[in-house]
């Protein structure tokens, strides 16, 4: 769908890309109870599994372009982490359209890695100040 999408659709040249989250509660299966943590505060068997699903989204076509599922707490389990193994499904022909959890040094650089320009809205002109700073500084080392 999005290999479809009219260049009408786009931003500038962009194609607009959104992330986000969200938690859901997962049947309460004993495979996703291994899986798939509760809630800290329920006593065990009780509740159900939360999964944490961070999708990345065509804003032309409002399609689903990627996601990840992982368990909702826990190391590597935060929206950051989870949409670092999203990264690779985006391109230079990409703008990234992100709230304020993705708004780390860590998912600037993979991003700047990549050439891929993100647009949030925490803090906005400092991160682009640094993103386009350490754009400038790798720019100059590359240089003879």
């Amino acid at each position: 769908m999005l290999k479809q999408a009219s260049n009408n659709w786009l931003w500038k040249g962009y194609r607009v890309m959104l992330v986000d989250s969200v938690t859901m509660l997962t049947p309460d299966t004993s495979n996703n109870k291994k899986t798939y943590l509760q809630k800290s505060a329920q006593k065990p068997g009780l509740g159900f599994p939360i999964i944490r699903l961070v999708g990345l989204l065509s804003l032309a076509t409002g399609g689903c372009v990627n996601y990840v599922v992982g368990s909702y707490q826990g190391k590597g389990s935060g929206e950051a982490s989870l949409f670092s193994q999203l990264i690779e499904s985006l391109s230079t022909f990409d703008l990234l359209l992100a709230d304020r959890y993705y708004t780390t040094y860590t998912i600037l650089a993979l991003l700047l890695k990549q050439d891929i320009p993100m647009f949030s809205d925490k803090e906005v002109a400092v991160h682009f100040l640094a993103y386009n700073l350490i754009r400038t500084n790798l720019a100059r080392a590359a240089m003879p």
